[in-house]
């Protein structure tokens, strides 16, 4: 697997960070606490400002969509 670049804060130009946690609409509760096939989500974080993407379902994702700017087009369009 090829290591995934974060391009720098289109804000502050600070350093971005890839994080995930379980899915929020599957944590456990009271009634299913192990919730063991949860998934997870991914977004990227600036550590200096805070910024952040929506949350995606993959790191590929989530890196695409911080490393997107204004006035890119996407490969679909």
């Amino acid at each position: 697997m090829s290591e995934i670049k974060l391009e720098l804060c289109p804000f502050c130009g600070g350093e971005a960070s890839l994080e995930s946690e379980a899915d929020p609409r599957y944590a456990p509760t009271y009634y299913d606490p192990g919730c063991a096939n949860a998934s997870v989500v991914w977004w990227c974080k600036c550590v200096e400002c805070g910024a952040t993407v929506a949350l995606q379902e993959s790191e590929q994702n989530a890196a695409e969509a911080w490393n997107r700017r204004a006035g890119e087009q996407n490969e679909t369009d």
